[in-house]
Order: C-alpha cells, then sequence, then structure tokens
C-alpha cells in the first residue's frame, strides 16, 4: 500500500482564513453563554463546582465522584476570587464526602452567589469547547486539507449542537474531548514528522487528559499501536522510545498537579479514585434505550447514540469518507494519515461498547473530531478538486456551507441538549430513543417557572436534577424522584397515585417518566407514556393535564403510602379529586364533617375513639379502607374551647398512673396552615415548673381542613406529683407559640388563663 498525503494548494494573498476562523469561534461562544443562561444547574453542575472550589480553598481531596478533582479544579479556577465563599465543613455530609449533599448546601442554602459561580465556572468548558475546534482547524490544515475545508471542519465542530450543549456545562466531557485530540495531534507530529516537541505536547495533554477524566486513558492503546506501526515500518525503536516518553512526561503531569503526593501511592488521591471509580463501574446502573430499562447495559447503546444525536452533516461526510476510504484501498491510494484519524475513533468506539455506563452521548464527543476529519480528508483525496475553496470561484460554496451550519446550529437555540437529527424526527422523537444526559439532565426547571408565571397554576412536579424548585419561586407539590433529587416530600407524605393520579398540572422530566432511574418505582409514571402532553418545555419537562371531573373527596393516609395501594381499593372511593390529610392512626384520629374515607395498616390498632361511626368498607394488601359517615358529632362539648390561631382545643382527657402522664388532646381546626406545627403539654408543679412534657403532633398541619376535628395522644414520665398542665400550639420552625395556652388544675378546675 503506497502512502498519498494530501497537498493542500497554495491560497491567495487575497483571501485570509482567519476572519472566518474568528467568526465561527465567535458565534460558538455567542451560542453557548446565551443559551447556557437560559438552562438551570443541570444534574452534576453543584457538586463539580463545590468540589473543585473546596480543592482551591481549603485543600479537600476526599470527595469521590469518579473522575480526578483537577478537572473540577479547573472548572471552579473562575470564581475562587468570589470574596466570603461559606463551606459546609461542620456538617456530617462534609465529613463524609457525601459531594451530593454538601453541593448542594454550598450552591444554594448557605448564601453564595450561586448564579455568578455558576457562570463563571460554566466558561472553562466553553474555553475547552474553543479549544477544540481550533485544534480541528490547525490539524485540517496540517493534513494539507486547505484553509476552506478546514473551516468546514471547524464549523463541523464549534457548531455542533451536542458540543455547544456540553461545552456551556460543568463537566469534565468536552474538556477530556480536547485533550484527546491534542494527546493524538502531538503524537502525530512526532511519528510522521519527527518533531520532537509532539513527544512534550502528547505527554502533556495526555497527563492533563488523566487528571481529568479517566477516558482519557484510551489515548494509550491509540498511541501504542500507531507507534508499533511507524517502529515497524520504520525498523527503529524511536518512535516507541519517544511515545514511551511521552507516557514518562504525562506520570510527571499527573504527579505534579496532586502536589507530588506519595501516599497511597505516586499520585496521591488520583489512585484513591481511579479505585473508588473500578468499584463504581462494577456495581449495576439503570439504563433507558428504545422504550426499554437495562441494569447492565447495552452492547449497542452508543451506536444507536452516535447514530440518532450526531448531526446528519456530520454522519453524511463520515459515511462518504467511509465509501471513499474503501474505494482509496481498492485502488491502494489510501493517504497515511488514516491510521492517525481512523485509530483513534475505532478503539475509543471499542471502549464504550465494553461500558455499562450508558447514560449519554457526550461520551463519544471526543470521536467528532475525528470523525470529521476522516470524512473530509477521504473525500479530499478521491476529488481533489474539492481542496481549494478558498479560491474566489468557490468562495460561494465555502460560505454558503458554512452559512447552513450556523443555520442549524441557531435553530436549535437554547435546546441544545436534547438535539437529535431527523433520523428520528428531532428533539421531539429523540424522547422515544434515548434517556438521561441526552435530552433531560434537569436544564429545564427555569423554564417551568416561567411557564408558572404565565400560567399562575400549581404543579405536581417530579424534577430529574439537583436544583432545589423552590429558589425559582414555584408553586408544586414534589413527586418521586431519583434519590438525589433535593426537596422531596417524605413517602408517607406522597399523595401521587399512579393507577389515578389526581386533577391538576403535572410537570415530569422525562428521565423519570422513563423510569430507569427510579429503581423499583420504574413504572411509577406509566399513566402519563399512554398521554400526549400539553407541551414539551425545553423537550426535556413533559407537561400534562389532568382535569377535574370527579366530585371532591374527603381521604386520610393512617402511615401508608398512596402509591403501594392496591389500585382496586382506591378505585372504591370512586374519585380522584382527594383532599388528602396525613396522620398515625396509632397515635390520634382525625374526622372531617362531609365525611372521610380513611386507609389505614391492618395490623395497626387505630386510636379513634369507639364512639365515633367507622364502616369498614375493604381489605386488600394489608390496608384497610374505612369510611366515616358525614353528619357525625364526635365530641359533646364542642363549646367549651381554647383559640389558639389555626386551631382551638376542646378540653382534653388526663390520666396519672405511676409516674406516667396520659394526656389525649382534642382539636378543631379553624383555617388552613403551611406551618409545621406541634402540641406542647407540660405538667406543672406548685411553681409552675416544667416536670414533664411532650412536644409532637401526629396530623401533618399542611394538611389540615378547616372544619376537621383530630385527636392527638400524649404520654410521658413525671418526676413527681403534677398539680397543673398547660397546654398550646407552637411552630416547630420558629419556636413561636400560636395564641395563648390551655393551663389547668388537675383537680379537674381549668382556670382558663
Amino acid at each position: 500500500m503506497r502512502n498519498h498525503q494530501a497537498a493542500g494548494p497554495a491560497v491567495p494573498p487575497s483571501f485570509n482564513p482567519r476572519w472566518p476562523l474568528l467568526l465561527i469561534l465567535l458565534l460558538s461562544f455567542w451560542l453557548m453563554v446565551s443559551s447556557g443562561l437560559e438552562k438551570s444547574p443541570v444534574v452534576d453542575e453543584p457538586a463539580h463546582i463545590h468540589r473543585g472550589l473546596a480543592y482551591w480553598l481549603t485543600g479537600a481531596t476526599h470527595f469521590r465522584l469518579g473522575h480526578p478533582v483537577v478537572g473540577h479544579g479547573l472548572a471552579a479556577a473562575p470564581a475562587i476570587l468570589e470574596p466570603d465563599l461559606q463551606f459546609p465543613t461542620e456538617t456530617d455530609a462534609w465529613e463524609e464526602g457525601n459531594w451530593s449533599v454538601t453541593g448542594s448546601l454550598f450552591m444554594f442554602e448557605m448564601g453564595n452567589p450561586w448564579h455568578r459561580l455558576l457562570f463563571l465556572a460554566r466558561l472553562t468548558g466553553m474555553w475547552f469547547a474553543l479549544l477544540l475546534a481550533a485544534l480541528v482547524f490547525r490539524w485540517a490544515l496540517d493534513l494539507g486539507l486547505g484553509s476552506g475545508l478546514a473551516l468546514i471542519a471547524t464549523a463541523l465542530v464549534a457548531l455542533d449542537p451536542n458540543i455547544i450543549a456540553h461545552g456551556r456545562l460543568v463537566t469534565n466531557d468536552v474538556p477530556a474531548a480536547f485533550c484527546y485530540l491534542a494527546a493524538l495531534y502531538g503524537g502525530y507530529h512526532f511519528l510522521t514528522r519527527d518533531k520532537n516537541w509532539g513527544i512534550v505536547w502528547c505527554g502533556v495533554a495526555l497527563g492533563i487528559g488523566l487528571s481529568i477524566k479517566f477516558t482519557s486513558a484510551v489515548i494509550v492503546p491509540v498511541l501504542a499501536l500507531q507507534g508499533l506501526w511507524v517502529a515497524w515500518q520504520k525498523r527503529s525503536v524511536r518512535p516507541v522510545l519517544g511515545l514511551i516518553g511521552s507516557g514518562l512526561i504525562s506520570w510527571v503531569v499527573i504527579w505534579a498537579v496532586f502536589g507530588f503526593a506519595f501516599r497511597p501511592l505516586p499520585g496521591g488521591v488520583f489512585w484513591d479514585e481511579l479505585f473508588w471509580q473500578l468499584n463504581y463501574l462494577g456495581g449495576t446502573h439503570g439504563v433507558y434505550l428504545n422504550g426499554e430499562i437495562s441494569q447492565g447495559g447495552w452492547a449497542t447503546y452508543f451506536l444507536i447514540a452516535l447514530l440518532v444525536k450526531t448531526p446528519l452533516p456530520t454522519l453524511l461526510l463520515f459515511a462518504a469518507g467511509m465509501v471513499a476510504m474503501i474505494t482509496l484501498t481498492i485502488q491502494r491510494k489510501l493517504p497515511s494519515s488514516w491510521m492517525y484519524l481512523l485509530l483513534p475513533l475505532l478503539i475509543y468506539l471499542g471502549f464504550t461498547q465494553a461500558s455499562a455506563i450508558n447514560i449519554g452521548y457526550r461520551y463519544l464527543l471526543s470521536i467528532v473530531p475525528f470523525m470529521v476529519l476522516l470524512g473530509l480528508v477521504m473525500i479530499a483525496q478521491v476529488w481533489p478538486s474539492a481542496k481549494p475553496l478558498a479560491y474566489p470561484n468557490f468562495r460561494a460554496a465555502l460560505w454558503v456551507i458554512l452559512l447552513l451550519l450556523a443555520g442549524q446550529a441557531a435553530r436549535f437555540w437554547p435546546d441544545y441538549l436534547p438535539f437529535f437529527n431527523f433520523l428520528v424526527g428531532g428533539p421531539s422523537g429523540g424522547g422515544a430513543v434515548l434517556s438521561d444526559s441526552n435530552i433531560d439532565w434537569g436544564q429545564d426547571l427555569q423554564a417551568v417557572a416561567s411557564w408558572q408565571q404565565q400560567a399562575k397554576e400549581p404543579v405536581y412536579l417530579s424534577y430529574f436534577g439537583t436544583m432545589h424548585p423552590s429558589i425559582y419561586g414555584l408553586d408544586f407539590i414534589s413527586l418521586p424522584t431519583w434519590p438525589a433529587g433535593p426537596e422531596q416530600r417524605p413517602p408517607l407524605r406522597q399523595p401521587f397515585v399512579p393507577s389515578d393520579p389526581a386533577p391538576g398540572w403535572y410537570a415530569i422530566s422525562l428521565t423519570n417518566l422513563h423510569g430507569a432511574v427510579l429503581g423499583g418505582q420504574a413504572d411509577f409514571f406509566d399513566v402519563f407514556k399512554e398521554m400526549e402532553p400539553v407541551e414539551r418545555i425545553g423537550e426535556s419537562i413533559y407537561l400534562f393535564h389532568i382535569e377535574f371531573e370527579d366530585p371532591q373527596v374527603d381521604v386520610a393516609f393512617g402511615n401508608v403510602v398512596p402509591y403501594e395501594i392496591a389500585p382496586s381499593l382506591m378505585a372504591q372511593i370512586s374519585s380522584n379529586n382527594r383532599k388528602i390529610r396525613w396522620f398515625d392512626p396509632a397515635a390520634g384520629a382525625v374526622y372531617a364533617p362531609d365525611g372521610l374515607f380513611l386507609f389505614v395498616p391492618e395490623q395497626v390498632a387505630t386510636a379513634y375513639p369507639s364512639q365515633w361511626e367507622m364502616n369498614l368498607m375493604a381489605t386488600q394488601d394489608g390496608v384497610q379502607l374505612w369510611e366515616l359517615p358525614a353528619g357525625q358529632q364526635p365530641f359533646a362539648d364542642l363549646a367549651v374551647a381554647r383559640d389558639m390561631g389555626a386551631a382551638e382545643m376542646i378540653e382534653p382527657e388526663i390520666t396519672l398512673s405511676e409516674g406516667v402522664m396520659s394526656v389525649i388532646t382534642r382539636w378543631r381546626v379553624k383555617q388552613d396552615t403551611q406551618q409545621t406545627l406541634k402540641i406542647f403539654v407540660h405538667a406543672l408543679d406548685r411553681e409552675n415548673q416544667i416536670i414533664g412534657q411532650s412536644d409532637i403532633l401526629t396530623f401533618d398541619s399542611s394538611s389540615w381542613r378547616p372544619g376537621d376535628i383530630f385527636t392527638q395522644q400524649h404520654g410521658f414520665d413525671i418526676l413527681q406529683e403534677p398539680v397543673g398542665v398547660r397546654i398550646g400550639l407552637y411552630d416547630a420552625a420558629t419556636g413561636e407559640q400560636l395564641g395563648e395556652p390551655w393551663v389547668m388544675a388537675l383537680n379537674g378546675s381549668g382556670d382558663g388563663s
């Protein structure tokens, strides 16, 4: 096989490629900045920013995220001059290295300027994206493509919606893609042109790449095969020795960026992180592909992702290049550059096939430049007249191509993350194929808040992300999401019934809708999969509406989870329009004046008084459904009450027995409240000193309704015989007391003060 290196034509002095190159890079930068400002922090960003700044400002290296800390340190570098940053160093999460909790605390709960920190940290990824595109231009020229084709190669990379999407985020994917390209660029110049600077360039890029992301290790087998091939061709060991030198330089770089640490091995925490990552890779990971969920991934995952998320111009160019390559191979005219462009692509793809971490096209960003360069090199070799695009008679075609690529990029602004090509119908069709960071990574919570500001409607929200919905002022009821999601409701306060959702608006992240990240609740939102969303917010959060068709009913759940109740049992209340109460049936009783349906565990002895009328409707799967008919008068002494703001207390029942005081407080709700309330009961001695007390309320005050009647049981030890008792309500969050407490003597005469 003969080697033919494409040689570019001389470019007329009148054509200066720097200006169109600058325009391409500026356009890419503007698209990243402007679209990034429209997007919320994605899943990993708060933890990455916190980890990087903690590394710079506190020296912390114990947060394990599966990547070396250097990449996060580089991302956070523009923000290290921010004054008065507060870190959660006094928390258990900090000591435990819990990056999810500490990242959330640092970004959203400690008063740090999260908006500014996010913007500054995102700049690092944008710079790496621009460097990646600029290096593609340089390598295209070195391959002899000429400035016209080099500009097209640059535009295909710089204006790729996937590069724009991830270049504007605080992640390691684009920086790692740049290091992959840079290391192999240095190796190319050493192996093909005997440039000794290529050894150093390659070593430094490899060292930085490995310090950013462990997948950069794929560079090593690529270089090894290239070096052995050249050594065999030249019958010389110099290529191998030079690349070994690059490897040694890379290790010095790694050792240096980790402070020349020796423990546990030279490189310090680099090894700790690597061992953690290897252990993580051995676990299971829920993955969605084409309507199915797997815990072990698919061998075809990344090939499908490559086919549906790579822009069509790049795909078509690569396909044409492969056809040209086969033709050149048959004609024995294959240029020697094939090995330096095809091997990085094939070996990297082979690496992804062996990985069970099938969570995103972003892992393929490293091969996009090689697809572009390989396609152009092969086409230019078959069709030499394509090379002189810089000449006047070809400039119009060049500008048309560049404008079309710019138009493609602008077409999807600002929703670049959910980009899919038109083989699957674009972004609207991609949701049926892939999930997670391919389309929905938590980036559109801000857009949901904008929708709500116009619609003036509360929403049931299942959000896949780490951003706090309350920061955007969202009026929402949280639905189940993946475990790291913030501001989730406790399971025993979760109102969602999968078989019969309540009326209202539902904003559900597509990743949660698919269910791969929900573990045992993967089918949680199946009812919505058959529905057409009212709106796709940013193509990542689907908006549904359930109509108010049924009459409203009062329902109480006593320590049972609604979504675990058998659908046939739930269906017996004949309405999805439920006014829900939450309480502990073993410690109290609840009644609504219009009647109440009550779900309680079968094995629990409820605290309902015997005089209350209750009808057992059905029992299924360990859950009982009771009906408390309307019109009851549970207490005869409703007129004797003390007003305490949100509720009034009816005279309590008090029992003393062998150093234990038992109290049943009885209440009538006056108004709704969002406060977390508790009842205090104080046993008093003759000096009004507390000798025993209870602070409890097992009826969730946020679910109260005016007119509700409830009881609460209290039991506690007393130090001596009490002479009085004091009872009242208070806000558990602030300690503020509501109204005046009820104080009474134990001889039965309440003093009313």
